[in-house]
Formats: structure tokens, C-alpha cells, sequence
């Protein structure tokens, strides 16, 4: 049995619920989700739906079988106060979420864990943990891997450099993998990151940026990278499966962030 422990830092604010909906907490489940949406992500070069599942259940288990690993979560994050704003971008709401800039531990213990590793490294650089996440909230970075120093993936190359080398942009498969990925300028703060990416969205709001009625998940996610003291939005766009009607506005939202 291995086990890697993972020390990480949030760089956005994070908005994670339990069980109510509105309590703040940091669930291993949800880690292990976005792990699996991940992986999903950067197989487009799997032949088939099927063979993705196959590949998917040996992994991340399924009715018929347990997960490969198993996934803990060890923190003492401190509650935002005041609560955060979800919409940075106007004023709007308030919930309840964890700070940036705190520090917690995922721990993952299994067999053979260097294709976790990596996909830990570059679901953490990708994407970030709860909701609006996909507009950059949640955002973390690793600082050690095994309590030793760990800098995580700064560039495009550095970035696409963790997907597995038979991992191809391409792919006749109808489901959401990876196209593209971005990084773009430096921002003095997150706040202003977030802002821009809220306004941008607000600005440019279609389908293909996702929408609740009908309900439909962007395919273009936004993280946000620490580069020193500043900031950068990583921009991954992954296969539109709904439609392709809004791609002058995506461009745009995309060019407002970059």
C-alpha cells in the first residue's frame, strides 16, 4: 500500500457545502469527483464511451467494484467572514466558504499512485473544489507532495506536459474532453481576477457558457494559478457536446480573461 500526502493552498476563495447545502466543508467525496471529471477530461483518446467507462470504473470503482484508492482530508480551515460573494462582479448574495490562503491536506493511499499523482497535479492546476469553480473559485496549488517542496505547473508546457502522452486533442467521442488550454497575463490580486472573469461572463452570457434552464455545464473552465505574488487565469476548453451557436461570444469572454 502507498500513500501520498498532498499539502495545498487555497489561492481563491472556496465555496464547498455539506450534506444542508450551505455549511461549509471540505469533502473528500467531491475531491474524488473532480478527480474523476478530470480524468475524464484527458482521455479523449479513448476509442469509445465504453471503453471510457471500462477504464474509468478500474479507477474510481463503480456498483460492481471498489475505487483503486481511497482519499482523506485533513484541515482546519477557517470559515470567510464576512461570507463570500459568488458574483464579485455586481452585489448580489453572500455563502458561506473558506478563505484564500489556508493550508489543508489530502492524503491518497492505494496501488501504483504515480497516474493519481499526476492527475491530482493537474486537477488542482486545471480546475479548483466547489461551486463556481468553473469561473475560478476554488482555485489551490500543491506546496508539497510528501512534505517535500512542490511548484506547481506555471506555463502551457509545464501544464500539458502532466497529461499522459497518448492523450490526444482530438477525438470522435461525444463527451466533454479537452481541446485546449490557455494561461493567461498576470493579475496584482485574485479579487480583480475574479471580477474580470465575472464581468466577462455577465458580458458575453450564452448557452455555450453555460445556463441553468436548460440546464447545461460550461465547457470552458477557468482556474486561477499563483505565479509568484501575482495571478493568472488558466483557460481549458473542452469539447462543446450541446452546441456551437455562441462561439463568437465565447471568443470574446475568452480574449476579456486572457
Amino acid at each position: 500500500m502507498e500513500t501520498i500526502t498532498f499539502t495545498c493552498q487555497t489561492i481563491t476563495p472556496m465555496l464547498m457545502h455539506g450534506a444542508d447545502g450551505s455549511t461549509a466543508e471540505l469533502r473528500p467525496a467531491s475531491i474524488k469527483g473532480v478527480l474523476r471529471f478530470w480524468w475524464r477530461a484527458i482521455h479523449g483518446n479513448l476509442p469509445n464511451i465504453e471503453a471510457l467507462k471500462k477504464a474509468e470504473a478500474e479507477i474510481f470503482g463503480s456498483t460492481e467494484g471498489r475505487s483503486s484508492f481511497t482519499l482523506r482530508v485533513i484541515h482546519n480551515l477557517t470559515t470567510a467572514n464576512p461570507k463570500i460573494n459568488p458574483l464579485p462582479h455586481k452585489n448580489g448574495f453572500t455563502v458561506n466558504g473558506y478563505q484564500a490562503n489556508q493550508t489543508f491536506e489530502v492524503v491518497i493511499s492505494g496501488q501504483n499512485l504515480e497516474p493519481i499523482k499526476n492527475l491530482f497535479v493537474l486537477a488542482t492546476t486545471l480546475g479548483g473544489f466547489g461551486q463556481r469553480s468553473r469561473r475560478g473559485f476554488g482555485s489551490v496549488q500543491i506546496t508539497k507532495i510528501d512534505n517535500v517542496d512542490f511548484t506547481s505547473p506555471k506555463t502551457e508546457e509545464e501544464i500539458k506536459a502532466k497529461i499522459d502522452n497518448t492523450f490526444k486533442y482530438t477525438s470522435q467521442i461525444n463527451y466533454p474532453y479537452i481541446q485546449n488550454i490557455q494561461v493567461g497575463k498576470t493579475y496584482n490580486d485574485f479579487e480583480s481576477l475574479l471580477k474580470t472573469i465575472g464581468t466577462a461572463s455577465h458580458t458575453n452570457n450564452c448557452n455555450e457558457l453555460g445556463s441553468i434552464s436548460p440546464r447545461l455545464a460550461s465547457p470552458i473552465y477557468v482556474s486561477v494559478i499563483q505565479d509568484g505574488t501575482y495571478f493568472r487565469p488558466v483557460i481549458t476548453t473542452l469539447k462543446n457536446t450541446q452546441s456551437n451557436n455562441g462561439n463568437e461570444k465565447v471568443t470574446k469572454y475568452k480574449e476579456a480573461i486572457l
